[in-house]
């Protein structure tokens, strides 16, 4: 329920400013959020809307500036969300979160604390 009510608190905040960055980084925030309870709740099919719905906006903000670190982390937190729930696709999203984590790498803006997903994902990938 708050997580219902701070996104149309969100929603209404990106609505009135659609060119803040922030506004629409933490409506992308609250579906992920909404998202994460979903798959808890084992409704993956909504949960996956929410998430899709956050990448979207994330991908985006990415365009967007694609110098921001933190945009990059957080587009590899939702291909990640969505590697781990989406079956159907799983593969595509997995290599979506290296390249972004590899890209990130290379710039020097991975932080270390990415490092143990980045070898995760090179041997799930066989990199």
């Amino acid at each position: 329920v708050n997580y219902r009510a701070g996104l149309e608190i969100r929603e209404q905040l990106a609505s009135e400013d659609a060119r803040s960055a922030q506004n629409r980084r933490d409506l992308s925030v609250s579906r992920n959020k909404i998202g994460d309870v979903l798959v808890a709740q084992g409704n993956l099919s909504e949960a996956l809307v929410n998430y899709r719905a956050g990448l979207e906006i994330r991908e985006q903000l990415a365009s967007e500036d694609a110098s921001s670190a933190q945009n990059r982390r957080d587009l590899f937190a939702s291909y990640w969300r969505m590697a781990m729930n989406d079956e159907v696709n799983s593969e595509h999203w997995w290599e979506k979160s290296f390249e972004t984590l590899h890209a990130m790498r290379e710039a020097g803006i991975m932080t270390p604390t990415d490092e143990p997903f980045y070898q995760q994902l090179k041997e799930r990938l066989g990199k």
